[in-house]
């Protein structure tokens, strides 16, 4: 059934029939589109209606600004005034008069011209006003320019502006530019130095530092560095590698070096010697020679005469960079430190001559350097890596066990997480120990607090597991851990204190560490070692645990043999400076005595448990964690103590001593 038209509409659509106002076709469609939407309306809910035209207007919406956005308006440009040739409000009244001087315009320009002239006229870029029309466009043509009468180059030209390639303004004048993209548009990012600019601390006065070096410094440019070493003045490499006097950049260079005599604090001179006091003073004179001072006429100074028996004597004195005059008498022998001048004492190993790292170097450049050879790699990789070996053990020993309600199982759980520790640590130390002299010292604090709690660990695991039976009960098993507590603390705070000697008395510095871990290691063993003199039954088992504590107490006297003789380093230095020297040998003999001892308390805790425990009270709380948080606590108050007491020696020493200038 086909919708009929109403009379009203039916009047309207034959009026315009009859008048032509439209084509036929729109008509007819006008009709149809009204009688078909009429009868829509009837069948469809008003709601539903109100959601179509919405879509409706949204996709008309979107239609709209994508043909807009797609056609681009340019608005040309006056060459000769800067302004646009028609605004808005002239777009708006006059279009007509605005194309009409346009052209009137380009015609008389193009009258004016030469035959030659517009056959070499490059064609103009024409721009669209507001109705659609052309305006006035941009001319850019190519132009020959010509460099210092050298070379020429391509440039464009627009009016009166010429422009050349910024390939050319950044290697000819040394700036720098980019095209970066950000909020949305491309901008032309134009500087002339990628150097860092610092902000002045005041105000430049006349009185003051010569220029404003203090914020651009030129000393560190690279291509003034070249320092000529027969004129003593920087040469340039900015125009050619070769290198050639610039006397601007010698002249910075020199007033920049200037003005940090006139802003900086002046340069620490430590004086050794002066000759001024007759005798050897820090000398370490070998025997049959002898060290004086006498007065020399030709320099009209005293000098410092030494005198040696035969060949093969050498004069010491410990410091840091030497400077004198030498002139030798007779035949004779010189041999300075070259290969550690400029590295502090403390930064040096006894026999070990190369390897070292830069010393006051930052926390990343330590990180670093543990992935590059140096005489410390080994050591923090012997370490670091067998830390992850007994954090698997530590792991694997919660799962299996029931910690969390067999307190028998708490000791070794403790000795585990001080096997842990102690590595780690050490491998932290070595890592950050070249960040500055206190930091070292500082690291080697905790190291050597690590320590101690490993020994505290291995106390505890004997406590339970390992202690002779014909021991328990004994005064001396009840007072064995709060013992080891105690030396714990001493322990820590004796290798410690044994730092602050260790530049002037080395030797005095080594052996106080080393008693400080001997006997500390002594007082843990000494149940081991009754139990290893007395020996074991016929049970093969027993032997095998025994065997076990055998092999831990002999790596463990060759792990201190090693840390206190130096070897094998001392028989040949240099040789073993990044393989093999007596650090290494002690961390991988220290490392596979703790394996061995693991294993040998493993074997205890599963086969002594039953005979233990008609002796022994189950471990409590207080013996085991608790005495590990007492021993945590007094070792960080006692690095924390001996940390503040090394700033203040440190500031002590700076005020008090006295610098004199050569």
């Amino acid at each position: 059934m086909e919708p009929s038209e109403s009379p009203r509409c039916k009047k309207v659509l034959d009026g315009l029939r009859s008048r032509m106002a439209f084509p036929m076709f729109f008509v007819d469609l006008i009709a149809w589109y009204g009688v078909n939407m009429r009868c829509l309306a009837a069948r469809v809910n008003y709601k539903t209606l109100i959601v179509i035209c919405a879509l409706f207007t949204l996709v008309t919406i979107l239609l709209w600004n994508k043909c807009t956005s797609d056609r681009a308006i340019h608005i040309p440009y006056d060459l000769n005034n800067g302004f646009r040739i028609y605004g808005i409000e002239k777009r708006a009244s006059a279009p007509e008069s605005n194309s009409y001087g346009l052209n009137l315009a380009a015609k008389q320009q193009s009258e004016e011209a030469s035959p030659q002239e517009q056959q070499k006229a490059p064609p103009v870029a024409q721009g669209l006003n507001g109705n659609g029309n052309q305006g006035q466009g941009l001319k850019f043509e190519d132009i020959d320019c010509l460099i210092n009468e050298d070379q020429t180059i391509k440039g464009r030209r627009e009016g009166n502006e010429v422009y050349l390639p910024f390939s050319w303004i950044e290697k000819y004048f040394e700036v720098y530019g980019k095209i970066a993209q950000y909020d949305g548009y491309e901008r032309f990012e134009f500087s002339q130095s990628y150097s860092k600019v610092y902000t002045q601390r005041a105000p430049y006065h006349p009185d003051g530092v010569f220029m404003s070096f203090e914020g651009y410094n030129v000393e560190v440019r690279e291509r003034v560095k070249c320092i000529s070493g027969v004129e003593g003045v920087p040469l340039s490499t900015q125009w050619g590698p070769q290198g050639y006097f610039y006397p601007i950049q010698i002249a910075q260079y020199g007033l920049s070096h200037y003005s940090k005599n006139l802003t900086e604090k002046p340069p620490h001179v430590e004086v050794y010697e002066t000759a001024e006091d007759n005798g050897p003073n820090d000398w370490t004179v070998p025997k049959g020679g002898s060290v004086t001072s006498f007065f020399d006429k030709s320099r009209s100074s005293n000098v410092k005469q030494f005198i040696v028996p035969g060949p093969g004597m050498e004069f010491f004195i410990p410091l840091n960079i030497w400077s004198h005059p030498f002139e030798p008498l007779l035949q004779s022998t010189l041999r300075l430190p070259l290969d550690h001048q400029g590295k502090g004492q403390v930064f040096h190993e006894e026999s070990i001559i190369t390897g070292y790292r830069q010393p006051w170097s930052s926390a990343t450049d330590c990180v670093i350097s543990i992935f590059h050879m140096s005489n410390e790699t080994l050591n923090i990789w012997t370490h670091f890596l067998p830390t992850w070996y007994f954090l698997w053990k530590l792991l694997a020993s919660v799962w299996v066990l029931d910690v969390c309600h067999d307190s028998y199982s708490w000791p070794l759980v403790v000795f585990l997480v001080s096997c842990c520790i102690y590595p780690f640590a050490s491998s932290c130390a070595h890592t950050f120990s070249v960040m500055s002299t206190q930091a070292r010292h500082i690291c080697f604090f905790f190291d050597y607090g690590a320590l101690s709690l490993y020994s505290l660990g291995s106390a505890i695991a004997y406590s339970t597991y390992s202690f002779p039976e014909m021991w328990l009960p004994s005064v001396f098993h009840d007072w064995y851990v709060p013992i080891a507590v105690m030396n714990t603390a001493v322990c820590t705070g004796i290798s410690c204190y044994s730092r602050f000697p260790e530049i002037k008395r080395p030797l005095l510095s080594k052996v106080i560490r080393t008693l400080a871990f001997t006997y500390c290691y002594l007082f843990d063993s000494v149940p081991l070692l009754y139990r290893l003199y007395v020996g074991a039954d016929e049970s093969s088992a027993e032997n095998e645990v025994n065997l076990g504590h055998l092999k831990h107490t002999m790596l463990a006297f060759l792990t201190g043999f090693l840390f206190a003789s130096h070897l094998p380093e001392r028989l040949a230095p240099g040789r073993f400076d990044y393989i093999g020297h007596s650090h290494q040998l002690f961390h991988v003999c220290a490392i596979f005595g703790t394996h061995f001892q693991l294993e040998s308390i493993t074997l205890d805790m599963a086969m002594r448990r039953d005979r233990l425990a008609a002796s022994l009270p189950r471990p409590s709380f207080a013996l085991t964690f608790g005495a590990v948080a007492t021993s945590v606590v007094l070792s960080l108050m006692l690095t924390a103590t001996f940390s503040m007491a090394l700033y203040r020696k440190t500031s002590c020493t700076d005020k008090e001593r006295t610098y004199r200038g050569a």
